[in-house]
């Protein structure tokens, strides 16, 4: 049995490696989603990616995690359940004899340049194995330790989590795992706190909102793309990699259609085509959404709205020629989705500092740690507690049961705030003007007796 490193060191990252490519090929044979899913993972890392020591330790335990789950187990990591949790928990304690390496240290990378040239391409060990045990040249048993154990199941918790925030998933079998497999049954291994707020507050959004206005009038050529991205990512809640480019498709002006009711009334949808796991739909277009389309587009200096034709216009045009990948050297074209990401998290850090100015400290802190992503469930949570139907919500979000809803069940106290004096009716005077009479009579009677 064999192992692949899947992910390159720290420093060749960004790098590709055909190895890896070639093993993903040979286990999806048993599992079709295995490229999607190894971008998610991927994705997943790369958060990580500023920190080298934490990009190691994930980068080790989510390989193994993954070559199980694909490679032994052969299923997809959505269809994985306890039991195989269990199951891999076992194999990690008792992992085969060829998987574990007599010294630490064993290169991913076979004969890496001392000087790496820019179009470097790596090569991989073939020898390469994942575990180590110190003791095998002695002939002693490979034994992990407890904290080993623990840190490997936080890890592939926090994926899972993560996997829950892009809506692949709502399940999470190695924090099951993680409470299980903890002394004392205390939960201090990295289990994702529940109750973490994932869309930001009323507060948080008419900062970003102001500052946004206040930013378009100091500098337009920058900032009028933020604003437009911030209220379709709001009010459309597309995914990141929905809006941004990607080999099958680059999103257009043209993907804003029009539309006629039977009463002659005009109105707009934005197409969103198959993306992971997705089926394509169309998001209907509110006022708000179509007066900013608007606005960008004669910033633009375009019509202010778009038509079918305009298949060769991209949403988002770059400010900066791409320096890698298909569209290295372009101008006239989409913004990436790590583009989109450094876009949005420039707002939230501005904001934040416009916060702290006006003593929301907590407010701050908290906006600082939000994601793209966390726009999305701003959006949805927002016109669930709107009044939209649901059904309607489920078909401009893309989801496809209304059990996807619930982690968009904000635990904000401001949300239920306007709803919380319906309680008051249980004691409403008005059913008490008509029992009273009542029960006067009643009492009386009972006197006379």
């Amino acid at each position: 049995m064999k192992f692949s490193p899947l992910f390159l060191p720290h420093s060749h990252a960004k790098r590709v490696a055909p190895e890896i490519s070639e093993f993903l090929h040979e286990v999806s044979v048993h599992n079709k989603r295995v490229f999607e899913e190894y971008d998610y993972a991927f994705d997943f890392l790369m958060e990580y990616y500023n920190n080298k020591n934490n990009y190691k330790s994930i980068r080790s335990d989510l390989c193994i995690f993954l070559n199980w789950v694909w490679n032994v187990r052969r299923k997809s990591v959505v269809d994985v359940t306890r039991k195989d949790m269990f199951d891999f928990v076992e194999f990690g304690n008792n992992p085969p004899e060829e998987l574990v390496a007599g010294y630490s240290g064993m290169p991913i990378i076979k004969d890496e340049p001392k000087k790496v040239p820019f179009d470097y391409e790596p090569i991989l060990n073939e020898d390469w194995q994942p575990f180590v045990n110190l003791e095998k040249k002695n002939g002693k048993p490979y034994i992990r330790k407890f904290a080993t154990l623990k840190r490997q199941l936080s890890i592939v918790s926090s994926f899972y989590a993560y996997l829950g925030e892009m809506e692949v998933t709502d399940k999470n079998p190695a924090a099951i795992a993680t409470r299980k497999f903890t002394e004392g049954n205390v939960g201090n291994v990295g289990i994702t706190d529940v109750d973490k707020e994932k869309a930001l507050s009323q507060v948080q959004v008419t900062c970003i909102v102001e500052l946004l206005e206040y930013l378009c009038e100091l500098n337009p050529e920058k900032y009028e793309r933020s604003r437009f991205l911030f209220y379709l990512l709001v009010l459309a809640y597309p995914r990141r990699s929905e809006i941004a480019a990607r080999p099958t498709h680059s999103p257009t002006f043209s993907d804003f259609r029009r539309h006629r009711t039977s009463s002659g009334k005009y109105y707009y949808t934005f197409y969103i085509p198959r993306s992971k796991w997705s089926k394509s739909r169309s998001v209907l277009v509110s006022d708000e959404l179509l007066d900013a389309l608007k606005r960008y587009r004669v910033f633009l200096g375009l019509n202010p709205l778009p038509t079918a034709s305009e298949t060769n216009i991209p949403l988002f045009v770059r400010h900066r020629a791409a320096s890698h990948g298909r569209q290295a050297g372009l101008v006239n074209a989409n913004l990436g989705d790590e583009q989109i990401s450094e876009l949005v998290k420039e707002l939230y850090m501005l904001a934040a500092d416009v916060l702290v100015e006006r003593g929301e400290i907590e407010e701050a802190e908290e906006l600082r740690t939000f994601t793209v992503h966390s726009l999305r469930h701003l959006g949805i949570t927002n016109d669930l507690y709107s009044g939209r139907s649901a059904d309607d919500v489920m078909k401009d979000s893309g989801h496809s049961s209304y059990s996807a809803f619930q982690v968009y069940i904000s635990s904000r106290t401001e949300l239920r705030l306007p709803n919380v004096n319906l309680k008051d009716q249980i004691f409403s005077k008005s059913d008490f003007a008509c029992i009273q009479p009542k029960l006067k009579e009643e009492i009386g009677n009972e006197e006379l007796h």
